[in-house]
Protein backbone atom coordinates (compact mmCIF):
# COMPACT_ATOMS: atom_id res chain seq x y z
CA UNK A 1 0.00 0.00 0.00
CA UNK A 2 2.57 2.63 1.18
CA UNK A 3 5.06 1.66 -1.63
CA UNK A 4 2.19 2.26 -4.48
CA UNK A 5 1.53 5.36 -2.70
CA UNK A 6 4.89 6.52 -2.56
CA UNK A 7 5.67 5.93 -6.28
CA UNK A 8 2.28 7.57 -7.66
CA UNK A 9 3.04 10.46 -5.51
CA UNK A 10 6.80 10.62 -6.73
CA UNK A 11 5.24 10.65 -10.13
CA UNK A 12 2.63 13.06 -9.92
CA UNK A 13 5.00 16.00 -8.64
CA UNK A 14 7.46 15.07 -11.03
CA UNK A 15 4.56 15.76 -13.71
CA UNK A 16 3.31 12.08 -14.91
CA UNK A 17 5.44 8.75 -15.49
CA UNK A 18 6.47 5.79 -13.34
CA UNK A 19 8.00 5.71 -10.45
CA UNK A 20 9.91 2.68 -8.56
CA UNK A 21 11.24 2.41 -5.06
CA UNK A 22 13.98 0.26 -4.55
CA UNK A 23 16.58 -0.67 -1.82
CA UNK A 24 19.32 1.88 -2.36
CA UNK A 25 20.42 4.76 -4.54
CA UNK A 26 23.40 2.75 -5.85
CA UNK A 27 20.40 -0.15 -6.44
CA UNK A 28 18.67 2.72 -8.42
CA UNK A 29 21.72 3.52 -10.64
CA UNK A 30 22.01 -0.28 -11.59
CA UNK A 31 18.57 -0.74 -12.18
CA UNK A 32 18.17 2.85 -14.38
CA UNK A 33 21.41 1.39 -16.47
CA UNK A 34 20.44 -2.56 -16.62
CA UNK A 35 16.42 -1.16 -18.48
CA UNK A 36 18.24 0.56 -21.00
CA UNK A 37 19.32 -2.54 -22.63
CA UNK A 38 22.98 -1.25 -23.73
CA UNK A 39 25.02 -2.92 -25.75
CA UNK A 40 27.83 -4.93 -23.54
CA UNK A 41 31.04 -3.44 -23.41
CA UNK A 42 29.82 0.13 -24.82
CA UNK A 43 31.04 3.19 -23.41
CA UNK A 44 28.69 4.86 -21.18
CA UNK A 45 30.12 8.82 -20.39
CA UNK A 46 30.03 9.61 -16.62
CA UNK A 47 31.58 12.95 -14.60
CA UNK A 48 34.89 12.79 -13.14
CA UNK A 49 32.82 13.81 -9.78
CA UNK A 50 30.39 11.50 -8.48
CA UNK A 51 29.28 9.41 -5.71
CA UNK A 52 31.22 5.40 -6.69
CA UNK A 53 27.59 4.09 -6.76
CA UNK A 54 26.79 5.55 -10.22
CA UNK A 55 30.24 4.49 -11.73
CA UNK A 56 30.11 0.79 -10.10
CA UNK A 57 26.59 0.57 -11.40
CA UNK A 58 28.06 1.17 -14.92
CA UNK A 59 30.92 -1.29 -14.53
CA UNK A 60 28.72 -3.89 -13.10
CA UNK A 61 26.26 -3.68 -15.60
CA UNK A 62 28.75 -4.90 -18.00
CA UNK A 63 29.68 -1.41 -19.14
CA UNK A 64 32.81 0.87 -19.93
CA UNK A 65 32.92 4.38 -17.78
CA UNK A 66 34.41 7.11 -19.38
CA UNK A 67 34.75 9.90 -17.16
CA UNK A 68 35.13 13.87 -18.33
CA UNK A 69 35.82 16.93 -16.25
CA UNK A 70 33.55 19.35 -14.42
CA UNK A 71 33.28 22.91 -15.38
CA UNK A 72 35.74 25.55 -13.36
CA UNK A 73 35.03 26.16 -9.98
CA UNK A 74 32.40 23.95 -10.56
CA UNK A 75 31.42 20.22 -9.23
CA UNK A 76 28.92 19.57 -12.23
CA UNK A 77 29.81 18.85 -16.00
CA UNK A 78 28.87 20.06 -19.29
CA UNK A 79 28.05 19.46 -22.82
CA UNK A 80 31.66 20.58 -23.72
CA UNK A 81 33.62 18.01 -21.81
CA UNK A 82 30.62 15.32 -22.02
CA UNK A 83 30.95 16.08 -26.33
CA UNK A 84 35.10 15.66 -26.00
CA UNK A 85 34.70 12.33 -25.12
CA UNK A 86 32.40 10.75 -27.37
CA UNK A 87 33.46 8.24 -29.66
CA UNK A 88 31.66 5.47 -32.06
CA UNK A 89 31.52 3.06 -28.69
CA UNK A 90 29.33 5.57 -27.01
CA UNK A 91 25.76 4.55 -26.16
CA UNK A 92 24.78 6.76 -23.16
CA UNK A 93 25.33 9.66 -20.97
CA UNK A 94 25.13 9.58 -17.17
CA UNK A 95 24.19 12.53 -15.85
CA UNK A 96 24.96 13.69 -12.28
CA UNK A 97 23.24 16.44 -10.52
CA UNK A 98 26.21 17.13 -7.89
CA UNK A 99 25.16 18.86 -4.43
CA UNK A 100 21.73 19.71 -5.47
CA UNK A 101 23.10 22.09 -8.10
CA UNK A 102 20.72 20.85 -11.73
CA UNK A 103 23.08 20.46 -14.80
CA UNK A 104 22.61 22.66 -17.77
CA UNK A 105 20.51 19.88 -18.46
CA UNK A 106 18.74 20.96 -21.48
CA UNK A 107 21.39 21.11 -23.30
CA UNK A 108 22.77 17.84 -22.71
CA UNK A 109 19.50 16.63 -23.38
CA UNK A 110 18.86 18.40 -26.80
CA UNK A 111 22.17 16.76 -28.22
CA UNK A 112 21.68 13.31 -26.46
CA UNK A 113 18.58 12.94 -28.90
CA UNK A 114 20.69 14.43 -32.15
CA UNK A 115 23.09 11.77 -31.38
CA UNK A 116 21.27 9.07 -30.50
CA UNK A 117 22.10 8.19 -27.04
CA UNK A 118 20.27 7.73 -24.13
CA UNK A 119 20.36 9.95 -20.75
CA UNK A 120 20.83 8.83 -18.07
CA UNK A 121 19.94 11.42 -14.72
CA UNK A 122 21.81 10.97 -11.26
CA UNK A 123 19.59 12.80 -9.02
CA UNK A 124 20.50 11.52 -5.67
CA UNK A 125 22.19 14.71 -4.45
CA UNK A 126 19.35 17.10 -6.36
CA UNK A 127 15.87 15.69 -5.72
CA UNK A 128 13.11 18.85 -7.70
CA UNK A 129 15.99 20.80 -7.99
CA UNK A 130 14.54 23.09 -11.13
CA UNK A 131 15.66 23.88 -14.54
CA UNK A 132 14.48 27.67 -15.34
CA UNK A 133 12.82 28.61 -18.21
CA UNK A 134 11.34 31.96 -19.30
CA UNK A 135 8.31 31.06 -18.09
CA UNK A 136 8.70 29.09 -14.96
CA UNK A 137 8.24 32.15 -12.88
CA UNK A 138 11.37 32.95 -10.91
CA UNK A 139 11.09 35.16 -7.62
CA UNK A 140 14.15 36.33 -5.59
CA UNK A 141 14.80 32.94 -3.85
CA UNK A 142 12.71 29.96 -5.69
CA UNK A 143 12.21 28.56 -9.32
CA UNK A 144 9.09 26.70 -10.74
CA UNK A 145 10.89 25.36 -13.37
CA UNK A 146 11.15 21.78 -14.70
CA UNK A 147 12.31 19.32 -12.49
CA UNK A 148 15.38 17.33 -13.18
CA UNK A 149 14.97 13.68 -13.70
CA UNK A 150 12.47 14.72 -16.53
CA UNK A 151 14.81 15.01 -19.17
CA UNK A 152 16.96 11.86 -19.48
CA UNK A 153 15.71 7.81 -20.51
CA UNK A 154 15.60 6.83 -17.11
CA UNK A 155 16.25 8.61 -14.18
CA UNK A 156 18.34 7.97 -10.50
CA UNK A 157 17.39 8.76 -6.99
CA UNK A 158 19.35 8.04 -3.49
CA UNK A 159 16.54 8.09 -0.35
CA UNK A 160 19.06 7.22 2.27
CA UNK A 161 19.07 9.14 5.75
CA UNK A 162 21.09 12.33 4.65
CA UNK A 163 19.19 12.94 1.79
CA UNK A 164 16.33 15.34 1.94
CA UNK A 165 14.18 13.38 0.69
CA UNK A 166 14.45 10.25 2.90
CA UNK A 167 12.95 6.29 3.52
CA UNK A 168 14.88 5.98 7.07
CA UNK A 169 17.93 3.99 6.92
CA UNK A 170 18.84 3.59 2.83
CA UNK A 171 16.84 3.38 -0.25
CA UNK A 172 16.46 4.79 -3.75
CA UNK A 173 13.66 5.41 -6.79
CA UNK A 174 14.37 4.95 -10.42
CA UNK A 175 11.93 7.40 -12.29
CA UNK A 176 11.05 7.32 -16.37
CA UNK A 177 8.53 9.09 -18.91
CA UNK A 178 8.86 5.65 -21.24
CA UNK A 179 6.48 2.80 -20.49
CA UNK A 180 8.75 0.42 -22.34
CA UNK A 181 11.53 1.22 -19.81
CA UNK A 182 9.39 1.45 -16.53
CA UNK A 183 8.12 -2.10 -17.95
CA UNK A 184 12.15 -3.00 -17.64
CA UNK A 185 12.59 -1.06 -14.48
CA UNK A 186 10.68 -3.37 -12.81
CA UNK A 187 11.91 -6.59 -14.20
CA UNK A 188 15.32 -5.07 -12.97
CA UNK A 189 13.94 -4.29 -9.71
CA UNK A 190 12.40 -7.52 -9.26
CA UNK A 191 14.04 -10.98 -10.08
CA UNK A 192 13.00 -10.48 -13.93
CA UNK A 193 9.38 -10.91 -13.45
CA UNK A 194 6.89 -9.14 -15.44
CA UNK A 195 4.55 -7.72 -12.96
CA UNK A 196 3.06 -5.28 -15.50
CA UNK A 197 1.67 -8.28 -17.52
CA UNK A 198 -1.96 -9.44 -17.33
CA UNK A 199 -0.32 -12.47 -17.90
CA UNK A 200 2.32 -12.65 -15.18
CA UNK A 201 1.94 -15.71 -12.62
CA UNK A 202 3.09 -14.50 -9.20
CA UNK A 203 3.35 -18.05 -8.25
CA UNK A 204 5.90 -18.96 -10.46
CA UNK A 205 9.65 -17.96 -9.77
CA UNK A 206 10.96 -18.78 -13.08
CA UNK A 207 8.28 -17.04 -15.21
CA UNK A 208 11.24 -14.12 -15.56
CA UNK A 209 11.98 -12.53 -19.06
CA UNK A 210 15.47 -11.69 -17.82
CA UNK A 211 17.85 -12.92 -15.41
CA UNK A 212 17.84 -10.05 -12.25
CA UNK A 213 18.31 -9.68 -8.50
CA UNK A 214 15.70 -8.64 -6.01
CA UNK A 215 16.37 -5.24 -5.24
CA UNK A 216 12.82 -4.57 -3.83
CA UNK A 217 11.97 -1.90 -1.27
CA UNK A 218 9.35 -2.27 2.36
CA UNK A 219 6.61 -0.70 3.29
CA UNK A 220 7.89 0.60 6.55
CA UNK A 221 10.72 2.48 4.05
CA UNK A 222 8.01 4.24 1.73
CA UNK A 223 6.12 5.12 4.67
CA UNK A 224 8.63 7.08 6.02
CA UNK A 225 9.30 8.23 2.09
CA UNK A 226 5.85 9.40 2.17
CA UNK A 227 6.03 11.75 4.60
CA UNK A 228 9.15 12.89 3.69
CA UNK A 229 8.17 13.75 0.09
CA UNK A 230 5.41 15.63 2.03
CA UNK A 231 7.62 17.91 3.23
CA UNK A 232 10.24 18.15 0.13
CA UNK A 233 8.88 21.56 -1.11
CA UNK A 234 8.98 23.15 2.24
CA UNK A 235 12.51 21.81 3.06
CA UNK A 236 14.22 22.96 -0.41
CA UNK A 237 12.71 26.41 0.04
CA UNK A 238 14.24 26.91 3.67
CA UNK A 239 17.54 25.43 2.75
CA UNK A 240 17.12 27.64 -0.91
CA UNK A 241 16.22 31.22 1.90
CA UNK A 242 19.22 30.12 4.55
CA UNK A 243 21.69 29.57 0.63
CA UNK A 244 20.77 33.44 -0.29
CA UNK A 245 21.18 34.77 3.84
CA UNK A 246 25.00 32.83 3.68
CA UNK A 247 25.16 34.37 -0.18
CA UNK A 248 24.74 37.57 1.00
CA UNK A 249 26.97 37.41 4.62
CA UNK A 250 29.54 36.09 2.70
CA UNK A 251 29.97 38.09 -0.59
CA UNK A 252 31.59 40.45 1.31
CA UNK A 253 34.96 38.58 2.11
CA UNK A 254 35.16 38.01 -1.65
CA UNK A 255 37.84 37.61 -2.93
CA UNK A 256 38.87 35.56 -0.43
CA UNK A 257 35.77 33.28 0.29
CA UNK A 258 32.93 32.49 -2.02
CA UNK A 259 30.72 29.86 -2.09
CA UNK A 260 30.27 27.94 -5.48
CA UNK A 261 27.56 29.56 -8.09
CA UNK A 262 24.13 28.39 -6.62
CA UNK A 263 20.69 28.94 -9.42
CA UNK A 264 17.36 29.47 -8.18
CA UNK A 265 16.42 26.27 -9.30
CA UNK A 266 19.00 24.67 -6.39
CA UNK A 267 17.44 21.85 -4.19
CA UNK A 268 21.01 22.14 -1.56
CA UNK A 269 22.30 19.16 -0.68
CA UNK A 270 25.81 20.98 0.31
CA UNK A 271 27.38 23.90 -0.74
CA UNK A 272 31.06 24.23 -1.60
CA UNK A 273 32.79 27.08 -0.13
CA UNK A 274 35.80 28.30 -2.40
CA UNK A 275 39.10 29.41 -0.87
CA UNK A 276 40.63 32.51 -2.97
CA UNK A 277 44.05 32.18 -4.37
CA UNK A 278 46.09 33.86 -1.84
CA UNK A 279 45.35 31.21 1.22
CA UNK A 280 43.69 28.26 -1.15
CA UNK A 281 47.47 26.64 -0.14
CA UNK A 282 45.58 26.81 4.16
CA UNK A 283 42.24 25.40 2.34
CA UNK A 284 42.84 22.45 5.02
CA UNK A 285 43.89 24.58 7.88
CA UNK A 286 40.74 26.88 7.32
CA UNK A 287 38.05 24.10 7.33
CA UNK A 288 39.86 22.76 10.70
CA UNK A 289 39.08 25.90 12.47
CA UNK A 290 35.97 26.52 11.71
CA UNK A 291 34.75 22.73 12.74
CA UNK A 292 36.42 23.66 15.75
CA UNK A 293 34.37 26.36 15.89
CA UNK A 294 31.52 23.95 15.65
CA UNK A 295 30.79 24.39 12.27
CA UNK A 296 29.91 21.31 10.29
CA UNK A 297 31.51 20.58 6.80
CA UNK A 298 34.08 18.33 4.99
CA UNK A 299 37.45 19.64 4.65
CA UNK A 300 38.27 17.24 1.95
CA UNK A 301 35.89 15.89 -0.81
CA UNK A 302 37.19 12.46 -2.25
CA UNK A 303 34.57 12.04 -4.93
CA UNK A 304 37.16 12.95 -7.45
CA UNK A 305 36.99 9.70 -9.54
CA UNK A 306 40.84 10.54 -11.16
CA UNK A 307 41.87 9.98 -7.54
CA UNK A 308 40.14 6.81 -6.66
CA UNK A 309 42.62 4.06 -6.56
CA UNK A 310 40.08 1.68 -7.70
CA UNK A 311 40.10 4.05 -11.00
CA UNK A 312 43.69 3.52 -11.48
CA UNK A 313 43.21 -0.72 -10.46
CA UNK A 314 40.61 -1.07 -13.49
CA UNK A 315 41.95 1.64 -16.08
CA UNK A 316 39.48 3.75 -16.38
CA UNK A 317 39.06 6.03 -18.93
CA UNK A 318 39.60 9.36 -18.10
CA UNK A 319 39.61 11.81 -20.38
CA UNK A 320 40.59 14.95 -18.40
CA UNK A 321 40.07 16.27 -14.82
CA UNK A 322 42.09 19.63 -14.21
CA UNK A 323 38.72 21.35 -13.10
CA UNK A 324 37.64 18.89 -10.68
CA UNK A 325 41.00 18.57 -9.25
CA UNK A 326 41.30 21.98 -8.73
CA UNK A 327 38.20 22.50 -7.43
CA UNK A 328 38.78 20.00 -4.98
CA UNK A 329 42.28 21.70 -3.90
CA UNK A 330 40.58 25.03 -3.84
CA UNK A 331 37.42 24.11 -1.71
CA UNK A 332 35.08 22.63 1.26
CA UNK A 333 32.02 21.54 1.66
CA UNK A 334 29.68 23.15 4.40
CA UNK A 335 26.57 21.03 5.22
CA UNK A 336 23.05 22.30 5.06
CA UNK A 337 19.97 21.86 6.96
CA UNK A 338 16.32 23.13 6.92
CA UNK A 339 16.48 25.07 10.05
CA UNK A 340 19.22 26.99 9.67
CA UNK A 341 18.62 30.34 9.63
CA UNK A 342 20.04 34.04 10.11
CA UNK A 343 21.90 33.00 12.98
CA UNK A 344 23.48 29.93 11.44
CA UNK A 345 24.50 32.43 8.44
CA UNK A 346 25.99 35.09 10.84
CA UNK A 347 28.18 32.39 12.85
CA UNK A 348 29.53 31.32 9.58
CA UNK A 349 30.33 34.34 8.38
CA UNK A 350 31.79 35.69 11.53
CA UNK A 351 33.95 32.69 11.66
CA UNK A 352 35.49 33.07 8.45
CA UNK A 353 35.95 36.90 9.18
CA UNK A 354 38.25 36.19 12.05
CA UNK A 355 40.08 33.54 10.13
CA UNK A 356 40.49 35.87 7.44
CA UNK A 357 41.93 38.93 10.14
CA UNK A 358 44.37 35.98 11.59
CA UNK A 359 45.61 34.77 8.40
CA UNK A 360 46.13 38.68 7.47
CA UNK A 361 48.08 38.99 10.25
CA UNK A 362 50.22 35.90 9.96
CA UNK A 363 51.60 36.58 6.46
CA UNK A 364 52.35 40.21 7.55
CA UNK A 365 54.79 39.34 10.16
Amino acid sequence: IFQKKFENEFAKLMGGGYARAVSSGSVSCFVAIRALRLPLGSEVIVPGVTDSGSIFAIVEAGLTPVIVDTMQDSYNTNWEEIESAITSKTTAIFAVHMAGEPLEISVISQNAIQLNLKLIEDCSQAPFARVCNLNCGCKSTLCSGVPVGSFGDVSAYSTMYRKSMHTGGSGGVVFTKNDVIARAVIEESDRGRPKWSSEYRSGDPGHATVSALNFNTDEFSCAIGLASLSRLEETIQRRRRFLVELNAKVKRLEPYFRLMNNSLGQSPFFIPLIVGKEFESRKVEIAEILQAEGISLLPIFNNVVADWDIAKKLNWKIKKSSNAESMKARSFNLFLNENYGEREASEISEALEKILSYLKKIKIR
